[in-house]
């Protein structure tokens, strides 16, 4: 499967909306959410706290109209050379509050490079949207025999192994949903991910409110694994109806080699079978993933952006590539494995 596929589309008319940009939240943008449809994860409340939550990256907030009716209310985090929207690594598969079937539309009224992950619908045709990447979804049954599923796919040595190491280091023990987890795993999340390319760590301050917000309506669960009452791995979790999506996880580094990521990960499964939710979603985007989980569907990320922005990216891209001459410390990688490093977006 390529890294980005292009594809030809015949592209229909798209009526033309404008954007009012705001730098903060005001009393217009809550009678406009009013009149737009909630999304599955992410409520109106959920939607206008992370726009108010200090971050250290830039946001914006655009109310979308067709003449003087709202059509979206769309909110975005800078990150490197592009804009992601608010709840991206935020909360899963969430977008923003719009019209049905008029997200496109909305987003591309924005005239900025936005990039979008986690779309579970067909991909629209629209001359705004490019780069389009598919990527497969893996997901675990909780309804399993876990141990016959593992020793099929050659996993019950690494798991025995490592049971073995955390258990030579002390008393092992595994809570579930206690003060303070999920913000320690956020924290190890960030002390992991701080110095990488990819800036996602700028997202951390809305990890942290959007956890406190979905775990207070029952709606999010950490997870952590201790040894003699000291937290060594966490993993932390959102609801999705009867599924258990997996949002970030954390170690302590000192106790990699006794294997807790494995340990931990093995008591949170034989919870989760013990539990209502019938299924794990692990994500995509990563190979990795799928020595542990069945492929289950596949969802697209893709960017939407006005076409000379696209092609002064490109080139800027080649241009880059030909100078040799420039210091791979000097390079600024993108999330999707381009180095760039000028800001003209």
């Amino acid at each position: 499967m390529p890294m980005f596929k292009l594809r030809e589309r015949r592209m229909a008319p798209e009526r033309t909306l404008k954007a009012h940009w705001f730098d903060r939240w005001e009393c217009a943008l809550d009678d406009a959410l009013l009149a737009l449809p909630e999304g599955e994860t992410c409520s109106h409340d959920l939607f206008r706290l992370l726009v108010n939550t200090p971050s250290p990256a830039q946001k914006r907030v655009a109310l979308v109209t067709d003449g003087d009716d709202p059509v979206a209310l769309i909110a975005l985090r800078r990150r490197n050379l592009h804009w992601d929207l608010i709840t991206e690594g935020v909360v899963s598969a969430a977008l923003p509050p719009c019209l049905p079937g008029r997200e496109i539309e909305a987003l591309s009224a924005l005239g900025l490079f936005v990039w979008v992950n986690e779309w579970e619908a067909p991909v629209p045709a629209s001359k705004r949207v490019h780069f389009v990447q598919y990527e497969a979804v893996y997901r675990v049954s909780t309804r399993i025999d876990l141990d016959a599923y593992w020793r099929e796919r050659h996993h019950a040595r690494d798991l025995r192994k490592a049971r073995n190491r955390c258990a030579r280091l002390g008393e092992v023990s595994f809570e579930v949903d206690q003060p303070g987890a999920a913000e320690w795993t956020i924290d190890r999340w960030e002390e992991t991910w701080a110095d990488h390319p990819w800036s996602e760590t700028v997202a951390a301050p809305d990890i942290r409110v959007a956890a406190s917000y979905l775990m207070s309506r029952g709606q999010y669960h950490s997870f952590r694994l201790l040894i003699d009452g000291r937290p060594v791995a966490g993993m932390n979790a959102s609801v999705r109806g009867k599924a258990l999506v997996i949002a970030n996880s954390g170690r302590e580094p000192e106790f990699d080699k006794a294997g807790t990521g494995v340990r931990r990960d093995e008591l949170f499964y034989r919870w989760c079978a013990q539990s209502p939710y019938e299924r794990v979603d692990l994500g995509g985007g990563f190979e990795y993933k799928a020595r542990w989980a069945e492929t289950d569907g596949v969802r697209a990320r893709f960017s939407v952006a006005p076409p000379h922005l696209v092609m002064a990216r490109q080139g800027l891209i080649v241009a880059r590539r030909m100078k040799d001459f420039v210091s791979p410390k000097s390079r600024v990688v993108d999330d999707h494995g381009e180095f760039e490093s000028t800001r003209w977006m």
